[in-house]
């Protein structure tokens, strides 16, 4: 099914560096320099049919699904995906600096429309050897695997929709590498926290990830190069694998393997012209967003093959106006689908931001 989805946002932005107080107010005082920043954030929207999660939609929902209808529309207003968060600027040892990062967000499942709930987004320390351009992060933050991002209003960034990546725990290593005065190699890899499925073992509910035993791991080789424009290119090749261990210690134990291979270009190709996207392959890729949600077929005993991609161009600044155009597929195998399972999703996108003011974009 086709949807139409339109979005409209105003947002915000705040920075500020504490302390900033006056003089007649209580001040909260820290040993380490933290710099508060974030954005409010208020989107409309409406859908012509029955999507999975109005005002953060990943999918439209099959006709002839409990609780879907054919051409009905849905309006959703709301400010949850509004951010807030701290930069902490950590003690220097030597040639080691520190920093750490927290960060929030109000979209969490729990809480009404009205009543939002915090959830976290970043929270990490991060080690930097500047000398020899190595650093060492823990914590939770962005996957490794396929960083670039279209540009996008809707929070979903194209996940299940040809986009994939998200935000987990985890131990990186970084490596950055000279191989010119304009030419950079960054390697990076990473043990992750797997996210599974939620299951019931022994009476306890646990993660299929989890249970497997094992941890995740993610890595990517990319290199920064002048191409087609001043501005540097980037071109990444990334892999991750894992896995999914579901009923275990019974006798229906099954291990599923976890795989997702792709490349991420980001590449200016003019001037206040630039070019991004991503490829994807692998199976039981639904940790990453990917597969359209579709993981594991319990039925089969086999993991989904999935493959997707997105391309997309940014055009601007022009003054106070900036465009962007987006095509994404995601497009798991048929073949290792249930029955009436999703197997198909397109995006479009096509979106135009105006500067209001230094601080407010619509």
């Amino acid at each position: 099914m086709k949807k139409l989805w339109i979005l409209v946002s105003a947002v915000i932005a705040v920075a500020m560096c504490a302390p900033a107080f006056a003089e007649d107010m209580a001040s909260v005082q820290s040993k380490y320099p933290i710099t508060v920043y974030g954005l409010v954030k208020v989107d409309m929207s409406y859908d012509d049919s029955t999507t999975n999660n109005g005002n953060v939609a990943y999918w439209v929902v099959n006709e002839g699904a409990t609780g879907a209808a054919k051409d009905a529309p849905a309006f959703n207003l709301g400010a949850k995906d509004t951010r807030l968060g701290l930069k902490i600027k950590g003690p220097d040892y030597e040639d080691v600096e520190t920093n750490g990062l927290i960060e929030f967000d109000f979209l969490s499942p729990g809480g009404g429309e009205n009543t939002s709930e915090m959830r976290t987004r970043h929270l990490y320390v991060n080690m930097v050897f500047p000398d020899s351009d190595f650093n060492v992060l823990v914590g939770q933050t962005w996957d490794v695997v396929m960083p670039q991002i279209p540009t996008m209003f809707n929070y979903t960034v194209m996940w299940y929709g040809g986009n994939v990546g998200y935000r987990r725990p985890q131990v990186r290593l970084g490596k950055g590498i000279a191989l010119s005065d304009d030419t950079k190699l960054m390697l990076q890899a990473a043990l992750t926290r797997p996210i599974g499925d939620a299951q019931a073992t022994n009476g306890l509910i646990n993660d299929t990830g989890e249970d497997s035993g094992l941890p995740g791991f993610q890595a990517r080789a990319a290199v920064t190069m002048p191409l087609l424009a001043e501005k540097k290119a980037t071109i990444g090749l990334n892999a991750a694998m894992g896995k999914e261990t579901r009923n275990p210690e019974t006798a229906t134990e099954k291990d599923y393997d976890v795989n997702l291979f792709g490349i991420d270009v980001n590449v200016p190709v003019a001037d206040k012209i630039a070019l991004k996207g991503e490829y994807w392959t692998g199976e039981n890729v639904d940790e990453f967003l990917g597969g359209i949600g579709n993981g594991t077929n319990t039925t089969l005993l086999k993991s989904i093959e999935a493959s997707g991609y997105w391309i997309g161009v940014d055009f601007g600044p022009f003054e106070s106006w900036k465009f962007a155009l987006a095509y994404g597929v995601d497009d798991p195998d048929a073949a290792d689908l249930a029955n009436d399972s999703r197997d198909k999703n397109t995006t479009y996108l096509v979106n135009t931001r105006y500067a209001f003011s230094e601080a407010v974009n619509f």
